[in-house]
């Protein structure tokens, strides 16, 4: 009987409803992957992005935000909307996880962050690096070795 839920669960159509950001935002976020991304961007192309804390509001606004394009080898990255400013992090979580928590202490001081909001935002980093560290999206990291 699990096996027959899950057949017809695998059949449904399952709609991923993702935060429709300004076009300005959209932009970066292709930009971001820099060398990575290198086909024109289109009218109408976008990243799919969703709202770290609060995942079933799909309006743009102060948050912390996850955001991928749809290519196998493309890492999530996040950026930070707050009073109308946003900060994009350089780094990828799943790569370098020191330099996003370094990245979130210049974000908190450049878009001046309330200390309340600081706080519940570097919860959602910590969920963020604690997936990523998980994957290496096909890429080799380079780890480096003691030689003696």
């Amino acid at each position: 009987m699990l096996i027959a839920y899950s057949q017809v669960f695998a059949q449904k159509e399952i709609v991923v409803k993702d935060v429709q950001v300004p076009d300005e935002v959209r932009i970066e976020e292709f930009r971001s992957y820099g060398t990575e991304y290198e086909e024109q961007i289109q009218k109408g192309d976008h990243c799919l992005t969703f709202n770290l804390l609060y995942p079933n509001q799909y309006s743009y606004g102060d948050g912390i935000y996850i955001y991928y394009n749809r290519g196998f080898h493309f890492p999530y990255r996040i950026f930070i909307c707050y009073n109308s400013k946003t900060y994009f992090f350089k780094y990828a979580g799943f790569s370098a996880p020191c330099n996003v928590i370094h990245e979130y202490s210049e974000c908190i001081n450049r878009l001046k962050i309330k200390d309340s909001d600081a706080i519940m935002y570097l919860g959602a980093i910590w969920d963020y690096l604690r997936q990523e560290i998980k994957t290496d999206y096909g890429y080799y990291k380079n780890e480096k070795t003691d030689k003696k």
